[in-house]
């Protein structure tokens, strides 16, 4: 399947299968809406951004690996070659994983089953559908595994270099990350010290803390 990065592009559903080609993925924002699937020309939104309830609706990751394990990529066929367009407008962590899934797909079809792939898959749902305050020690060895697995992309959000990235930039994050999720599911064991800084942002009981 072939990646196309389209950073802080938003479209609609209509607009999107009006503009791209059969068999066209979106990843994670870069349609706007709840997830869909049209089978009439293999178009597919996997969202959990808007006209969803946030905590009962599976991440983009979570969706694609479900979708992958139901069958989605029998739509993809031609002539026995899978083949697509995978849509994405940031290179984050949701987005990153469930473009590495689609890419590995023969390793998760059917029964297929591999632990660190779903451990993975599952800690990254819990993370990203509660925009990353479901309660993990940040020092634990799974959360120091996470922060080598995605440094790429943390290290470019931490430097602002994210909201000015082109495309290609973009790429390389994801190409980075996919790289590394590659290695940690092969076993090979790399792990960093998570970066936990924070700064207040506000007062009383209405107070909130993000990373720098």
């Amino acid at each position: 399947m072939k990646l196309h990065v389209e950073p802080r592009i938003v479209k609609i559903w209509a607009q999107f299968k009006k503009e791209k080609p059969p068999c066209s993925i979106a990843l994670d924002g870069y349609v706007k809406g709840e997830p869909r699937f049209d089978a009439k020309g293999s178009y597919a939104n996997f969202n959990h951004h808007e006209d969803v309830d946030r905590l009962a609706t599976r991440s983009t990751c979570c969706q694609v690996h479900v979708a992958i394990k139901q069958g989605l990529i029998d739509n993809y066929r031609t002539n026995g070659k899978v083949e697509g367009n995978i849509f994405v407008n940031d290179p984050d962590q949701d987005t990153s994983l469930a473009y590495w899934l689609l890419q590995n797909h023969e390793r998760i079809l059917g029964r297929k089953s591999e632990p660190l792939i779903n451990r993975l898959v599952n800690l990254i749902d819990l993370l990203d559908t509660t925009a990353g305050v479901y309660p993990i020690d940040p020092l634990s060895e799974t959360m120091r595994k996470i922060a080598w697995i995605f440094e790429p992309y943390t290290n470019a959000r931490i430097n602002g270099r994210l909201f000015k990235m082109d495309a290609s930039e973009m790429e390389n994050v994801i190409e980075a990350v996919n790289e590394r999720i590659s290695r940690h599911v092969m076993g090979e064991i790399c792990e960093i010290e998570p970066d936990c800084r924070y700064e207040r942002i506000g007062g009383g009981d209405n107070w909130a803390m993000i990373k720098k």
